[in-house]
């Protein structure tokens, strides 16, 4: 691919970071753009972040690192259904790195090389003690030993590596706890991230901003850049040709998030 393909393309992406950044910095749902102003300037003038043990081809891939995000929160944005019952959480934040190639819309192939993003919550119950919640998705690095477990390309795991469980003879009650298991998703990078929290933590939200172009625009982007690729990669197991007239089940049922 050209010189000029392939800056154009950082252009496009780095533009999406930076507007979307500002779009929910301006109707309240982050507390600082700052985070999306770096990445953005990252994704166009370099350096792609540097990645251990993972083989990343850096010369021709772009990317960035999302640092801290925190959305805002308040009494009317507690989540529903919280365990224990007299807990809140204080903070909703997400952080990701992201290193991708330079892809075709005609070619269906990998659009990331390199993926991290966490969800972290955090709070405190009725007698001050901090307490945490947390969700790790990640593109599968393939250098895994135990290779009896399924290891999803991009997969969701609860904990990640923001949870440790206690040591030694903790009392877990009733509970019984086990190795999470790697679920099975679409990537999520800096934008589709947000889409998720929103729509999983702060639906009321979401629906006031699917409104607006200036959400929903890059938000389709995004979707259209990571999604579309991987959606079409499951279906060419069996077959990618089929006439859209004879599909009754529509892809928003399946998957709401589509816009």
């Amino acid at each position: 691919m050209s010189k000029a393909f392939r800056a154009q393309y950082k252009r496009e992406i780095s533009e999406r970071l930076r507007k979307f950044g500002e779009e929910l910095y301006k109707k309240g749902v982050i507390r600082d753009k700052k985070p999306y102003e770096e990445a953005s300037n990252q994704c166009l003038k370099g350096p792609v972040p540097s990645v251990k043990g993972v083989n990343i081809d850096y010369a021709n891939s772009w990317g960035y690192t999302l640092n801290t995000v925190m959305f805002t929160m308040g009494q009317a944005n507690q989540p529903r259904e919280i365990k224990p019952s007299d807990s809140s959480v204080d903070t909703i934040a997400i952080n990701a790195v992201v290193i991708g190639n330079y892809t075709e819309d005609a070619v269906v192939t990998d659009p990331l090389s390199y993926l991290e993003f966490n969800i972290i919550t955090s709070g405190k119950d009725a007698n001050k003690k901090k307490m945490v919640s947390s969700w790790h998705l990640d593109r599968d690095l393939g250098n895994s030993i135990n290779t009896n477990e399924m290891h999803p390309l991009y997969h969701f795991q609860y904990g990640g590596r923001n949870l440790h469980l206690p040591s030694g003879n903790f009392e877990y009650g009733s509970h019984l706890v086990l190795g999470t298991p790697r679920i099975m998703h679409f990537p999520l990078d800096a934008i589709l991230g947000v889409d998720f929290v929103l729509s999983n933590f702060f639906g009321r939200k979401r629906e006031g901003l699917c409104k607006m172009p200036t959400y929903t625009s890059p938000v389709v982007e995004a979707q259209k850049h990571l999604w579309r690729p991987y959606a079409y990669a499951l279906a060419n197991h069996w077959s990618a040709s089929f006439n859209p007239n004879s599909c009754s089940w529509q892809s928003n049922t399946v998957c709401p998030q589509y816009l």
